[in-house]
């Protein structure tokens, strides 16, 4: 993925984050010149936004069909792009029948020392019965425990704050991105 679809992807994930040009390239691990460059790009096609906050220059997604097209576009390609070892993982989660299922935590690192396999699944209703009937059948089938967090769709504003969540919606979206960019959108 290029630099710019990647700070693309990152600003989308953090719709609440306060950074500065210089402080979402440290995080994303972008040159200053680049991530300057990159946004210039991203702001005159509509993509991104910025706001002065006394001398710096702090930039948001832009949501607008074409920002958010391009973003479910992308949130598919970082799925598909995800390490090899996440494959088999990310195949067997994207049958789970829910609205919005996304992969975080340790198993992103490395699946190999990672204790479990942490998911976000979120859905307008959730059936907690039939999401443990499903994840523990999932985790028969892959090579650690699938730890399912369950949200309702209504829930995800106000459980936002805490970290836990935030975390949970900056893995992959293996399922569901155009929905998911439509939640982000409320946050």
């Amino acid at each position: 993925m290029k630099t710019s679809e990647i700070t693309l992807l990152y600003l989308l994930k953090h719709p609440h984050s306060e950074l500065h040009i210089r402080g979402l390239g440290r995080e994303l691990g972008i040159a200053p010149q680049i991530t300057s460059r990159n946004l210039k790009q991203l702001e005159g096609q509509g993509l991104v936004v910025t706001k002065l906050l006394g001398a710096q220059k702090m930039v948001h997604f832009a949501f607008s069909e074409k920002s958010k097209s391009l973003a479910a576009y992308l949130l598919e390609r970082e799925k598909e792009e995800a390490a090899s070892e996440l494959q088999p993982i990310i195949s067997r989660l994207n049958k789970l029948n829910s609205k919005i299922v996304i992969l975080f935590g340790s198993s992103l690192k490395n699946v190999a020392e990672a204790n479990d396999i942490d998911i976000l699944v979120i859905d307008n209703e959730l059936n907690a019965t039939r999401i443990d009937t499903q994840t523990t059948q999932l985790s028969l089938e892959l090579p650690k425990p699938v730890v399912p967090l369950l949200l309702e769709t209504k829930d995800v504003p106000k459980q936002y704050n805490k970290l836990v969540i935030q975390k949970a919606l900056a893995g992959i979206v293996v399922k569901g991105a155009k929905e998911y960019v439509e939640l982000m959108e409320v946050l």
